[in-house]
């Protein structure tokens, strides 16, 4: 054991509705409930796993739910019951819009690293480390559930 930490759970907040946490418009208000930590595991390197959908009858709420986790940043989320994996895994799969673009972004920086530049303008954005860094995260997911080869 080297006292290493792979992932990190938030745990849900059994005080607030969960009807409520996927509305947009208290998106920042349950923000603190949800991503307290997020940065911090996010700078360790640490995966940040967001906590469950407790209705296991409202497929909707899980979606919603499950594509806010990911627009905040967390890898991936728990669930309580079988029929919930497809939706989560499917939320947090990588899309062949962003394969392709994450396969870009690292070819380009690979040949501006070549010129010796350490960023570059991609798309009309700045590319550098932490972006490279996460589009071969997205790639290394996309291989590993045979999305990409």
């Amino acid at each position: 054991m080297t006292g290493a930490v792979a992932e990190s759970l938030v745990p849900p907040d059994p005080h607030h509705d969960a009807d409520e946490l996927v509305r947009v418009e208290n998106l920042v208000k349950y923000f603190p409930v949800r991503g307290s930590g997020l940065v911090s595991r996010t700078i360790a390197h640490v995966q940040a796993v967001d906590g469950v959908w407790v209705d296991l009858n409202d497929t909707q709420g899980l979606l919603g739910f499950a594509k806010q986790s990911r627009e905040l940043g967390f890898s991936g989320m728990s669930c309580i019951h079988p029929a919930q994996v497809q939706a989560i895994n499917n939320t947090f799969s990588p899309t062949a819009e962003e394969i392709d673009y994450c396969q870009r972004v690292l070819q380009a920086f690979a040949e501006a690293n070549l010129r010796g530049d350490g960023s570059i303008a991609f798309g009309g954005q700045l590319i550098d480390r932490p972006i490279v860094e996460r589009a071969r995260r997205t790639i290394e997911m996309a291989k590993s559930l045979g999305l990409t080869s």
